[in-house]
């Protein structure tokens, strides 16, 4: 085989063009990441095109969430996550495993929240913005703020980062109605952004939203109940907190309060926890020897654990104990929390109040209402 002068020619323009190319990225992204020598490993600074096997969606399956007036179709292969890793975290759907060398799964995660007053879209984006800037080395790719999602304002939001020194790529559509708002986060790995993102927009583009539901308004004074006939209780709660995702911490009850304005960053929240008394070391204690082992053990495991109170009390006329106690977080958010414990018919029940140091006693009041109502029930 011989070559003409003409596709020598021809060759030695794409080589060179080639080579241009790789240099050019190589001092964007010196320049993006303030290196002193090029990015050689992938770097989230491009996105580039994937480089595993087309995904190709096949059905899709509708999805309904009342409490939000949220419906949605993902498809049928996409696997819905049984962990929450957030407790405003509506629900995550994860693709499918590719090849057994697939580390992971791209995803959409869905979250709600809701602020005592009415937040602007463009109030929200800013705090929006600001929680992923603490991302490490977080990146903004590209910002849409003129996006529609059934009608609705929305602002759309590319980003890469770093977590456990893999890199990432994400985007974020956010929306608020009222007091309310709902984001959909999509993560993918570096290398297959590009190759999930035509089922996100069409996922994106299944989206019906009840702007009623979501915006309405509820108000403290209000209350609803939650009655577990299985694990034996009741309680009530202000109507104005919001129930999270089942088992949020391995808890059977969970509710948090809604956001205090753009500076809140901390969703309040109140959790419930059964366990069954059937190991030998911890059968026969009562609620204070239980929660004093709790409390040795942050205090080898928390940074700057202080115990603030210790006191007996009753829940629903059984003998309890109650710690309230701070420390900081991994985050170096100062922390604090009451944790109660009543044990009844071989189980120890759990109630714990989590906040912050800076709020901690805005919903005391609340946690006193939910004690107060609380019940034992056959």
């Amino acid at each position: 085989m011989s070559f003409e002068k003409e596709d020598l020619i021809k060759l030695v323009i794409i080589s060179g063009a080639l080579l241009a190319f790789y240099l050019f990225s190589g001092f964007k992204l010196q320049a993006a990441w303030g290196s002193s020598s090029l990015c050689y490993s992938p770097c989230p600074a491009l996105t580039p095109v994937a480089i595993y096997k087309k995904y190709n969606p096949g059905s899709f399956e509708y999805h309904y969430y009342p409490s939000i007036g949220l419906n949605i179709s993902v498809p049928s292969d996409w696997n819905l996550s049984q962990i929450a890793q957030s407790i405003n975290e509506i629900s995550t759907f994860r693709s499918p495993m590719q090849s057994q060398s697939d580390i992971f799964q791209e995803n959409l995660m869905i979250k709600a929240g809701r602020y005592i007053h009415n937040l602007s879209q463009a109030e929200f984006v800013s705090v929006t913005l600001k929680d992923l800037e603490v991302l490490d080395h977080f990146q903004l790719m590209d910002r849409i703020d003129n996006a529609t999602i059934d009608g609705i304002h929305a602002n759309k939001i590319a980003y890469s980062y770093i977590q456990n020194r893999n890199y990432y790529t994400a985007q974020q559509v956010v929306m608020i109605v009222g007091p309310s708002y709902l984001t959909f986060t999509y993560n993918s790995q570096l290398g297959k952004y590009a190759e999930y993102l035509p089922t996100i927009e069409k996922i994106l583009s299944s989206i019906k939203i009840n702007k009623v539901l979501l915006g309405q308004v509820t108000h403290n004074s209000a209350s609803l109940s939650f009655k577990d006939n299985i694990n034996g209780i009741s309680v009530n709660y202000p109507s104005n907190w919001t129930t999270a995702s089942d088992h949020y911490l391995s808890s059977i009850f969970a509710i948090y309060a809604p956001l205090n304005g753009s500076a809140d960053y901390y969703y309040d929240n109140i959790r419930i926890n059964i366990e069954n008394l059937s190991q030998p070391n911890i059968m026969n204690l009562t609620a204070k020897e239980y929660l004093t082992v709790l409390q040795d053990y942050f205090k080898s495991s928390l940074k700057n654990f202080k115990l603030l109170q210790g006191q007996n009390l009753t829940i629903s006329g059984n003998p309890s104990y109650s710690i309230i106690y701070s420390f900081t977080g991994t985050d170096k958010i100062e922390y604090e929390l009451q944790r109660l414990a009543s044990i009844k018919d071989n189980k120890i029940y759990t109630i714990i109040y989590d906040s912050v140091e800076s709020s901690f006693d805005d919903y005391v009041p609340v946690l006193k209402y939910l004690l107060s109502s609380f019940k034992f029930i056959s």
